[in-house]
């Protein structure tokens, strides 16, 4: 899925966009970034490269369904958010109980020279924010491991709650009416965009 817009802010002294990744975007960097993440994500093929990355991208890009949104610092690709539509049945469903469709959020931020610097919680708002004002989507949710707790404290500090937990996960729930936009973030505005294909 291509969203139509992207969303520029400064985050403490970074410039930052987010906004649909393209093949063109797949880098070194972030090849690198899914081969050292061993621990937190899930589902990472056996076989990683700058081809194979670039055709997950593209199926990205044609999906219903899922989005990937990149991060960009001064222009470079630092961080990635995958979105997913999912019945509420099948991920949330405690605390609202007409809930009928929820969008699942997870972030990776690859480049280890910008973490540490608060821009997991930037992502964490900014593709939570952006996809409501490009789908309409009300309901965002999220799971991670209970000991990945700079996960859980980037999606509680944006207003996320806990909704349910076992002895591994915790899973967090948002309605986007109290999403709380982290205080390092200043400058924000929504832009029209176009993706460009690889050819471009």
């Amino acid at each position: 899925m291509v969203l139509s817009r992207k969303l520029c802010f400064i985050s403490g002294d970074h410039e930052c966009e987010v906004r649909t990744i393209h093949e063109n975007d797949v880098n070194n960097a972030y090849v690198n970034g899914l081969r050292n993440q061993k621990k937190y994500l899930k589902n990472i093929p056996k076989k990683i490269n700058k081809s194979s990355q670039k055709e997950y991208v593209a199926r990205m890009v044609l999906s219903k369904q899922d989005t990937l949104l990149g991060l960009f610092i001064d222009g470079g690709l630092v961080a990635s958010a995958g979105i997913q539509l999912s019945l509420s049945d099948l991920f949330l469903a405690k605390t609202v109980a007409d809930l009928n469709e929820i969008a699942t959020v997870g972030v990776f931020i690859y480049d280890n020279t910008f973490r540490g610097e608060g821009l997991g919680k930037s992502l964490v708002w900014a593709s939570t924010y952006l996809f409501n004002e490009c789908t309409q989507i009300k309901w965002f949710g999220a799971g991670m491991e209970k000991e990945n707790i700079p996960s859980l404290q980037s999606f509680i500090s944006c207003g996320y709650l806990i909704d349910s937990q076992d002895d591994v996960y915790y899973r967090v729930i948002l309605n986007v009416s109290d999403i709380i936009m982290p205080t390092q973030i200043i400058n924000h505005r929504i832009r029209e965009y176009e993706i460009k294909s690889e050819k471009s």
